[in-house]
């Protein structure tokens, strides 16, 4: 019991920067390549469990799809709206409209006939789901709308020119029979919708796709106004000036890390002790979770000091202060690594790293907090059930 609160009072002096990154013990600064490595490597740790898991099938583009651009007339464009809501169809977009989504936005709520002062008013009928995904114009060489497609996995069949999606459904279900049944239940689908029935059956399951086809309804068809969003996307990219960007990440970081963790504490204006207790009151009833035997009951007082004895000796100071470190040299030179711990509530910590000859962590409000730490710098240790705050004067 000792030995695991020995290790977890040594553990709450490096919980280090920015809640939980610890300060590099090196002689030396981590290069720029070497944090976006760290970065990156975390980022990968964060999102495995996502692609882990089995994709939804809203992910893998499933279902039925109305391909528009905001280079047919509003009032057509209404149409098509309501008809993929009572479908359940998505209504896409290659790209942003209007140069700004916020802009592209209203003119979708404007289609859908969205009360902003009332929302709750809009009528359901003319709301269909609305997306932005060049990937699926790309994938059926679409230039031109409208354009139904059904998709399947990798296979889809995609109808051009269509004048209605009762239209579209038309020429699929003659393409491939076992269609029909989609085309049927869209009909009763509209059906239900124009007479405002807001309870629409599930749609039947999509007969399975062998192979990708094309289409032609033979109506009339717009060129897409819209810019492909992945090629503007990768426009922009190729205009940045990579080499500026990576210059003013490195200064960030650097200047991140040379500010250190910016707790405002005061300067200790006199030498003085003074005593904390540690004691602490449990709220509710702590309890195993699997047995729930109780561990300890509300209103129990625990003092982690009366379980353990700390060895360490931890220093705590601004290193943007030079006094402070000066009048520190004296406690930390020559002292075992192990028997002092030095944390900085701001400043560089690696001049100290190089000064000292030993790790240099970031303050952590928590823990000064729980020590008592009022000023800086200040010489923290274990004086019986009690920790003492030594603070030391630079005058």
């Amino acid at each position: 019991m000792v030995k695991k609160w020995e290790t977890f009072a040594l553990s709450i002096a490096v919980i280090g920067v920015c809640g939980g990154l610890v300060a590099l013990a090196q002689d030396r600064r981590p290069t720029p390549h070497e944090l976006a490595e760290q970065i990156t490597r975390e980022a990968e740790q964060a999102v495995k469990p996502l692609f882990e898991k089995n994709i939804p099938k809203e992910e893998r583009r499933d279902g039925l799809f109305l391909l528009l651009s905001f280079a047919l007339p509003e009032a057509t464009l209404r149409e098509y709206f309501g008809q993929a809501r009572a479908a359940n169809a998505r209504v896409v977009f290659r790209g942003v409209a209007d140069d700004t989504l916020p802009k592209m936005v209203k003119r979708v709520k404007r289609v859908m006939g969205v009360n902003e002062q009332a929302p709750e008013q809009t009528d359901p009928r003319w709301t269909p789901a609305v997306i932005i995904d060049p990937i699926i114009f790309r994938d059926v060489n679409a230039l031109e709308v409208p354009v139904l497609v059904i998709r399947q996995g990798e296979h889809s069949i995609a109808v051009t020119g269509i004048a209605s999606l009762t239209d579209g459904l038309n020429h699929v279900a003659r393409h491939d029979l076992r269609f029909g049944v989609i085309r049927d239940w869209y009909d009763r689908q509209r059906t239900s919708w124009h007479r405002g029935d807001s309870r629409p059956d599930p749609p039947p399951s999509l007969p399975i796709l062998s192979r990708s086809v094309t289409l032609s309804a033979g109506s009339r068809m717009v060129k897409i106004i819209e810019p492909d969003l992945l090629e503007l996307i990768q426009s922009r990219i190729k205009s940045v000036d990579w080499t500026e960007v990576g210059k003013k990440a490195k200064h960030k970081i650097e200047t991140r890390f040379r500010q250190g963790p910016k707790i405002a504490l005061p300067v200790a204006t006199k030498n003085r002790v003074r005593y904390t207790d540690p004691t602490v009151e449990v709220p509710s009833d702590v309890t195993e979770p699997q047995s729930g035997l109780v561990l300890a009951t509300a209103g129990t007082r625990i003092n982690p000091l009366a379980h353990v004895q700390l060895d360490e000796t931890y220093v705590i100071l601004d290193a943007t202060d030079p006094k402070q470190v000066e009048v520190m040299d004296r406690t930390i030179s020559g002292t075992a690594q192990h028997k002092v711990i030095v944390m900085v509530t701001a400043g560089d910590v690696f001049p100290l790293v190089k000064r000292w000859q030993r790790p240099v962590y970031w303050a952590n409000a928590a823990i000064m907090e729980r020590f008592g730490v009022e000023a800086v710098p200040s010489i923290v240790t274990q004086e019986g059930p009690r920790f003492r705050i030594e603070e030391v004067t630079t005058k």
